[in-house]
C-alpha cells in the first residue's frame, strides 16, 4: 500500500508520523510523509521519504511577523487572520 501523510505544526506534530511511517515500512508499505521543508533532515534521517508541503508552518512561525502573534505583540484576531492570509493562503 501507498500512503501519504500530511502533517503541518510543530516537531510535536511531525514526529508521531515518523514512528507511524516507519512502523508502516517494516510491513512493507511505501510511505511518505508531506509538510513544510523545516522538517525535511529529520524525516529523512528516520529513513521516511519526504514532499515539501508549500507552506511551512514552522519557518512562518519563526518570523519577526510570526514571533510577535505568538508573544501576543499582534493580539487583533483581524491582523492574526490577515497574517494568516497572506502567508499560508495566499491568492
Amino acid at each position: 500500500m501507498k500512503v501519504a501523510i500530511l502533517t503541518l505544526g510543530s516537531r510535536g506534530d511531525v514526529q508521531p508520523y515518523i514512528a507511524l511511517a516507519r512502523e508502516m515500512i517494516k510491513n512493507g508499505h511505501e510511505v511518505v510523509i508531506c509538510t513544510g521543508a523545516t522538517f525535511q533532515r529529520f524525516i529523512e534521517e528516520n529513513r521516511v521519504s519526504f514532499h515539501p508541503a508549500s507552506t511551512d508552518l514552522m519557518a512562518i512561525m519563526e518570523s519577526e511577523e510570526g514571533r510577535d502573534i505568538l508573544n501576543g505583540k499582534r493580539f487583533s484576531p483581524f491582523k492574526i487572520m490577515k497574517f494568516l492570509k497572506e502567508k499560508i493562503a495566499p491568492s
